[in-house]
């Protein structure tokens, strides 16, 4: 019963003895723009296939692309696991948020089939795959609509969350005249309703678009790649949004830590807006062309006051974000952007000062912004290092409406797609003794609220913004700090798309000297070293994102693993992970990335077999199974559609659509057998590498061995797939096998080019598509899998009676038969033509030709 369920389940190419075509679900390979943003497998998908568009492919208007979509994936997630194994790694022990070890390592491989298919795809939208957890249990593939199994493809992140800055101006004063209390109370009163704020930049990293990278329609303008921050769905609800949250916690369909909300176009009564306070911009609109920065403020102009002095010189498109609505989408007046006031502002107030300080009262409820933790942070003074974290967010489908009903066919909620933390700046500008340098004021206090007394303790108010990459560099000590050392720059440059986790720098979001420091509008510090070099600039880091059919197998290595939250906060390129500022993302990094991330670009998989002291596992080997399209006729066979399939149930055959599947005749030609190049070959394997990898003679050192007097053959090693490693028999020097991964005796692992007018552009491999750039290449081009062939035929001679039916062997009766037998070496690879009954050229492809007897 098993095999039977996995038959049913495995894709009928590899029950065929064929490979996994990674572009033949789409149709004709090429067209991307599908409706790729659909919501089951079969049952579900059937039931919205009415609804859904039909996209023409092959001229033929039936094909479905969002159903085949969701079998690829399918497809494999279940050959990924039946590779893998079924069972986790033995070293895998993460458990997400309450599943189990089996689950979240399902969940883990159910994520990178998705991401596989929304990496190729051109457009924006991501994929939902509701994965079963236990595919061979012996029932059907379960893809019942259940929220704790399902996952989103990681599509690429658009924009970046690059800076932010927020402070909070508590205006108090004791305004009395008596003695020791001079109002006659223990506390001090509002002078004035206390001003906060906060400022958010956004960066657009992506270039204009070119052949195949483009912005997808549904975000904004794919010949200019701008995209509309402030774009919204027919029903009226926000595509884009910032959420606020106390910690940085997975999100979850209810969204239920998300303290507030950030809009770029007003929200009004939309479902999108329910539960928390929201913020949007009364007018006006944010659109980022590549390479451009926006800025949310809470003033109309550029220049922003904090205090006694004021943030100046704003720069990029920037939105004056003016209103608010409550919980219940009822319109807020006099409130803008920050991340400090009350949960539906403060209150309305006759007259000031007030006896009761308005920054004093704890409010109830989950999603409240005022509990004893906040407070005692906007007392103390100074910066509250992460005070909220901010988590850019979109709608997984652009198209459809706003939805955050999981068990719902139309599930459509928001995924966060980069985050980053938010120091506040706390301070009472009000204090007679009010300086920068010193806010202290030990005799400022709030009043007695259940026992917990608000105090200003803290004395020293030298601040910064928090900006991406300044965490990966080089802090000095305070007060005197350091500049970033070349180094540290070096390193922030390369992980543009690195969320910051670690501490920020200057220590603690101070800065020594008394003006305010900031890149609001502009380039980030840290990642600007125009003082440098033109030659020994560091380049930006770049995230690896096809959008596109692959060209090769071998460009899975640059899929992520991960689900799209995860994708900037683990995104690595050489640099230490700084420390952790919280437990939820750091248990995924300890447990899983650290272990079966690359360790130079942790989000993706280190496709590996315990190299150099790398936990085994068995990624490696699905690459194994899967293809992209032969450029050569013959390579496949189409059936006619109304054909079925021998062996096969009405249901398999259902699911078997000739018309974008095709059956291997097992012929690869085109491709290089590395085993059989000799020096004669040498020119060939020059032009293989073209300046990535060694030369011929250490290549031809490596697979051949060092002959010994006993085995004085020129092939005493050579290259296999690790799945044909286990049936060679062991050999002391080893079996060199897999090109595919990353050993001591692949020699295909060089990274970067030679090529000398970029050298740092190529040789710092800034990007994973620079560090596996040899390995792409390859994965069409060689093989190790000859097409010679040793063919032995027997001829026998036997009676046959009038009907057609066999006798006995000639002269067998007498004990003495005869047979002729003939031995052959045929080489496939070499072009010939071939017409039934005719003779052409058939013999250039016969190498050896022996009759035996």
């Amino acid at each position: 019963q098993r095999r039977e369920i996995i038959e049913d389940l495995l894709p009928r190419e590899v029950i065929l003895g064929g490979k996994l075509n990674l572009n033949r679900y789409f149709g004709n390979g090429i067209d991307n723009n599908d409706n790729g943003g659909v919501r089951g497998v079969s049952d579900d998908l059937v039931e919205l296939a009415s609804a859904l568009e039909q996209t023409p492919q092959n001229g033929m208007p039936s094909f479905n692309a969002a159903r085949a979509k969701q079998r690829l994936v399918r497809d494999l997630y279940i050959t990924l696991l039946l590779v893998c194994g079924d069972d986790p790694p033995a070293d895998f022990d993460y458990d997400g948020e309450g599943s189990s070890v089996e689950v979240e390592y399902h969940r883990m491989m159910a994520q990178w089939a998705v991401n596989i298919v929304d990496f190729r795809d051109a457009d924006s939208i991501n994929t939902r795959f509701r994965f079963d957890p236990e595919p061979f249990d012996g029932t059907p593939f379960d893809d019942t609509a259940d929220p704790n199994f399902i996952v989103w493809g990681c599509e690429r992140p658009e924009v970046l969350i690059t800076e932010t800055f927020a402070f909070h101006d508590r205006q108090n004063q004791d305004t009395g005249t008596a003695d020791l209390v001079a109002d006659g109370d223990d506390d001090w009163d509002s002078v004035a309703q206390p001003i906060s704020g906060a400022v958010i930049e956004l960066y657009n990293p992506w270039t204009g678009p070119n052949n195949f990278q483009r912005l997808g329609a549904e975000l904004g303008n794919p010949n200019t790649n701008a995209v509309n921050l402030s774009s919204a769905t027919d029903g009226g609800d926000p595509v884009w949004r910032i959420a606020l949250k106390r910690n940085r916690t997975i999100s979850n369909p209810g969204d239920t830590d998300v303290l507030r909300t950030i809009f770029f176009v007003d929200p009004g009564t939309s479902a999108a807006n329910a539960g928390s306070d929201s913020f949007f911009p009364s007018s006006g609109t944010m659109v980022l062309a590549p390479g451009d920065y926006g800025v949310l403020k809470p003033v109309a102009g550029n220049n922003v006051p904090v205090g006694p002095e004021t943030i100046t010189g704003i720069g990029g498109a920037s939105l004056f974000v003016d209103g608010s609505r409550d919980a219940a989408s009822a319109p807020v007046p006099n409130r803008v952007l920050n991340i400090s006031d009350p949960s539906g502002g403060y209150p309305a107030v006759a007259a000031f000062p007030v006896d009761r300080p308005l920054d004093a009262d704890i409010q109830a409820g989950a999603k409240s912004n005022r509990t004893a933790e906040d407070l005692i942070e906007l007392w103390r003074g100074g910066i509250a290092q992460d005070y909220r974290f901010a988590f850019l967010q979109r709608l997984a489908n652009p198209t459809q409406p706003f939805n955050n009903s999981p068990d719902d066919l139309n599930y459509n909620p928001y995924l966060t797609v980069d985050t980053a933390a938010i120091d506040l700046l706390a301070f009472n500008s009000t204090d007679p003794n009010f300086t920068r340098d010193n806010t202290a004021n030990t005799s400022e206090v709030g009043v007695d609220m259940a026992g917990q007394r608000f105090t200003a303790v803290d004395d020293f108010t030298r601040y910064s913004s928090v900006e991406r990459g300044v965490s990966f560099s080089s802090p000095g000590t305070m007060p005197e700090l350091d500049m970033p050392t070349d180094a540290s720059l070096g390193v922030a440059r390369g992980n543009l798309f690195r969320t910051d986790d670690g501490p920020t720098n200057p220590p603690n979001g101070v800065d020594p000297t008394s003006d305010f420091v900031h890149s609001f509008g502009g380039m980030n510090v840290s990642h600007d070293d125009s003082g440098e070099m033109n030659e020994n600039r560091v380049p930006f880091g770049w995230l690896s994102w096809n959008n596109r059919p692959y060209a090769s197998h071998m460009e899975l290595l640059n899929v992520p693993y991960t689900s799209q939250e995860m994708l900037t906060f683990l995104y690595n390129n050489g640099s230490s992970n700084g420390s952790m500022r919280n437990a939820t993302f750091g248990e995924f990094r300890t447990q899983v990335a650290s272990l079966y991330g690359d360790s130079r670009f942790e989000n993706l998989l280190r496709l590996s077999e315990g190299v150099d002291g790398v936990v085994s596992n068995r990624f490696a080997h699905f690459l194994e199974f899967v293809e992209t399209p032969s450029l050569y006729l013959g390579v496949e066979t189409f059936l006619p559609v109304d054909v079925p399939l021998p062996n096969f149930s009405d249901a398999a055959n259902a699911e078997f659509d000739p018309r974008v599947h095709g059956i291997p005749t097992f012929r690869r030609p085109g491709k290089i057998n590395i085993n059989t190049m000799s020096e004669l070959q040498e020119p060939v394997w020059n032009n293989l590498v073209a300046g990535y990898g060694e030369p011929f003679s250490m290549f031809q050192s490596r697979r051949n061995g060092t002959p010994g007097p006993m085995d004085p053959t020129d092939f005493e090693l050579f290259y296999t797939t690790i799945e044909n490693a286990a049936f060679v028999p062991e050999n002391p020097r080893g079996i060199l096998a897999a090109i595919n991964v990353d050993s001591g005796g692949n020699p295909f692992n060089a990274i970067g080019a030679t090529d000398q007018s970029s050298p740092e552009l190529k040789k710092n491999a800034t990007s994973s598509y620079f560090a596996n750039e040899l390995k792409q290449k390859m994965g069409n081009l060689v093989t190790t899998r000859s097409s010679v062939f040793a063919i032995w035929i027997t001829v026998g001679y036997f009676e046959v009676d009038q009907f057609g039916r066999l006798g006995a062997e000639l002269t067998s009766e007498a004990g003495d038969v005869n047979r002729n037998r003939g031995f052959y070496i045929v080489d496939r690879s070499i072009p010939v033509a071939f017409e039934p009954g005719k003779n052409h050229n058939v013999d250039r492809a016969v190498l050896v030709r022996s009759i035996i007897e």
